[in-house]
């Protein structure tokens, strides 16, 4: 894995802060101390995540004693999970993706680009690419406790695409008296949203072995067609 290390002027930049707001967040005890090279005052990877991550829960209303009290007790990550999951849109809190771990990942993953695009992950800009913070944070939270980038981004992949396979079968229970409802669509995207978590949740909560299939198939399901992570494995 790559060591990544800024400067305090660099890491405010890939974080879009000043380095005064950098300096008032490690104050705050938010912030691990910089580690030191040499003279030099070096900041990495793991430093850049958890601004980020601060940076999501605090634009979301939390107040910083708050996210002070979360990290200590270890579950500021989970509610900014918590927090994603009710804010599907993806428009809002838009960063720039800091490009050295989208470089790593494309040695393991030649079609990263493409891919996230594809799939709105993120959208490019005259200054380059942009995603949602909070999902940037959380990449860095998997990504720094061992899961290779590649990895954490091709699952974030599979799981838009199953998203995106979903719509006819979300849409056909719709009801057909209310077209173009946005706000409908918005609450029946975060109905299927919450159930898929709480799918895969549950199997992953399992002995490692592959949850057991269905008692009975959906309605409207082809038994004949395999899953999107099945069609993944063989592709």
């Amino acid at each position: 894995m790559t060591t990544q290390e800024f400067t305090l002027g660099e890491m405010a930049h890939a974080a879009e802060m000043t380095p005064r707001n950098v300096r008032a967040y490690q104050t705050r005890g938010l912030l691990l101390p910089p580690r030191r090279r040499g003279r030099q005052v070096v900041y990495g990877a793991d430093h850049l995540g958890r601004l980020r991550l601060v940076r999501a829960l605090h634009e979301r209303g939390l107040s910083l004693g708050a996210i002070s009290s979360m990290i200590e007790r270890g579950t500021a990550e989970a509610e900014l999970n918590r927090m994603v999951r009710e804010d599907l849109s993806g428009e809002a809190d838009r960063v720039h993706v800091h490009m050295p771990l989208l470089e790593e990942s494309r040695r393991d993953y030649p079609e990263i680009l493409e891919h996230i695009l594809e799939v709105g992950l993120a959208t490019e800009s005259p200054d380059g690419l942009l995603a949602e913070a909070a999902m940037l944070s959380l990449i860095n939270a998997a990504y720094h406790r061992g899961v290779p980038g590649h990895q954490v981004v091709r699952l974030c992949v599979l799981a838009a695409r199953t998203g995106m396979d979903l719509q006819p079968q979300v849409r056909e229970h719709l009801p057909d008296s209310v077209p173009g409802d946005t706000d409908l669509d918005e609450i029946m995207c975060q109905l299927a949203a919450a159930a898929f978590v709480r799918g895969l949740g549950l199997a992953m909560r399992q002995d490692g072995s592959h949850p057991q299939p269905l008692s009975t198939p959906l309605p409207g399901a082809d038994p004949a067609a395999g899953s999107d992570a099945d069609r993944t494995r063989t592709s």
